[in-house]
């Protein structure tokens, strides 16, 4: 359900619930409207009493994870664009960056890969006609 569609039901449940006080009220009326199951009963106390405690509906920000700044991408690419052969580890080491941090703005943000050279065998002179017959 998108971010919008579930503001919209949390607050038309937040405003049945201050009318029927009583969530299976809720549940049931959310029912016989939208044809669809309805929330469960203690998501709709937890939405009213987000609704009455914070005035709004939206839930609380969450602390997480600092994001990559766009400075410590543009320090990695200007690092691998310098030294293409370098590895992840020795520019973290060098940058002062998590070695995942740096793994992950190669391949995800930069989209470098390794090239590993594949050895293959020697063609002989009479391979390209046996090749051809076993194509046909």
């Amino acid at each position: 359900m998108s971010m919008f569609c579930n503001i919209f039901v949390s607050k038309w449940l937040h405003h049945k619930f201050i009318e029927f006080k009583s969530a299976t009220q809720v549940q049931h009326k959310f029912w016989t409207t939208y044809n669809r199951s309805p929330h469960s009963r203690p998501t709709i106390y937890e939405w009213h009493e987000r609704f009455m405690t914070t005035g709004s509906v939206l839930p609380k920000p969450k602390s997480g994870r600092p994001s990559r700044s766009f400075d410590d991408v543009k320090r990695i690419q200007e690092t691998f664009r310098r030294s293409p052969r370098k590895s992840i580890r020795s520019a973290a080491q060098h940058l002062q960056i998590p070695r995942s941090t740096v793994h992950v703005v190669v391949h995800k943000k930069i989209r470098l890969y390794a090239y590993k050279l594949q050895l293959l065998h020697e063609l002989k002179p009479d391979d390209k006609p046996r090749r051809r017959t076993f194509a046909e």
